[in-house]
């Protein structure tokens, strides 16, 4: 499964109310293999993984309880690694932008 996350970051330039609320922050991509249950953000390794055609067709195979579990892994995975590094706040929080099953 592959996961795209807007990740915040603190606009120093902006009021402190508003700091985390901005365009300050980054694109994080997070790949998860079903067989090892490991996570991926190597962003340079999962472009090849992810690589397709425009006629490559969009499937949806896993169960959305599944799917759900998943995601939640990820932001998991997210909040003690990215968001502990830029010391983000309680409540801030990552947007998924998009993700895609991987056959």
């Amino acid at each position: 499964m592959f996961f795209c996350y807007r990740l915040p970051a603190e606009d120093k330039t902006a009021p402190p109310e508003l700091a985390w609320e901005g365009l300050a922050g980054r694109t994080g991509w997070y790949l998860y293999s079903l067989q090892d249950e490991q996570i991926l953000d190597d962003a340079a390794r999962i472009a090849d993984m992810i690589r397709s055609k425009p006629e490559t067709p969009r499937v949806v195979v896993i169960e959305k309880p599944t799917l759900r579990e998943i995601r939640l892994k990820i932001e998991k995975h997210i909040k003690n690694t990215y968001l502990k590094q830029v010391q983000a706040p309680l409540g801030v929080r990552p947007t998924l932008k998009c993700w895609m099953e991987l056959n």
